[in-house]
């Protein structure tokens, strides 16, 4: 039996090289940066940045649903996917992978990519129903 696509966990990201860039240039910034990550036939090609509106925007990210919803209507009117979601950890002593606020405030289900910018890298992490789980769902990223 052919596996349904809704059921389709991807183990790999795919993205490409230049907006892997474009995003560590963003994050390069001493506030939280946020994202979304737009692909096309399943690697992303692109990214778009969101204003950070947290008042505290040193440790948290929050941003505005009506430019969430322009920034996926641009998407797609492209022609393009809305990949994921994206948040940067900018501090030395930030966690290595999505914190326990990320995991209460992101929705499950959802794909989410954190850049580590003092690493230079980027995870990706399927959010589910626990916080372990959600750990313990960490995709595979590749530039090409």
């Amino acid at each position: 039996a052919a596996m349904s696509e809704r059921n389709f966990e991807p183990r790999v990201i795919e993205i490409t090289e230049c907006t892997y860039r474009k995003i560590m240039s963003w994050v390069q910034a001493l506030d939280e940066t946020t994202w979304v990550c737009a692909s096309y036939e399943k690697k992303i090609i692109d990214a778009y940045r969101l204003m950070n509106i947290s008042s505290a925007p040193r440790n948290y990210f929050n941003y505005s649903k009506y430019e969430l919803s322009q920034i996926k209507k641009k998407i797609k009117t492209l022609g393009l996917e809305m990949a994921c979601l994206g948040h940067s950890h900018p501090h030395k002593n930030h966690l290595r992978h999505p914190s326990k606020s990320d995991w209460e405030n992101l929705p499950k289900s959802s794909i989410q990519m954190i850049a580590f910018s003092h690493k230079n890298e980027v995870g990706v992490w399927k959010f589910k129903k626990t916080y372990n789980e959600t750990l313990r769902s960490k995709l595979q990223v590749e530039k090409s």
